[in-house]
């Protein structure tokens, strides 16, 4: 999935594991490299709760919609 495949590069950044290609990588307009440690963190929990959105395990918040698009 999409989302677990960027939280698990952000933890490779955040734990200084990270290849250059994961360093390369762009989450939202921006390298990974470029992020400061206290951005990656912030990353990180948006994309923990994106992952388990994904996965069907998050809770659902108050007038919150998840939209899905299929191609």
């Amino acid at each position: 999935m999409f989302a677990e495949d960027v939280l698990h590069d952000i933890e490779q950044m955040i734990c200084g594991r990270a290849t250059d290609a994961v360093k390369k990588r762009t989450v939202d307009g921006v390298s990974l490299e470029y992020y400061s440690i206290e951005e990656l963190l912030i990353l990180r929990d948006k994309f923990k709760y994106l992952a388990a959105a994904e996965s069907g395990e998050a809770p659902q918040l108050p007038g919150q919609v998840f939209l899905e698009f299929r191609g």
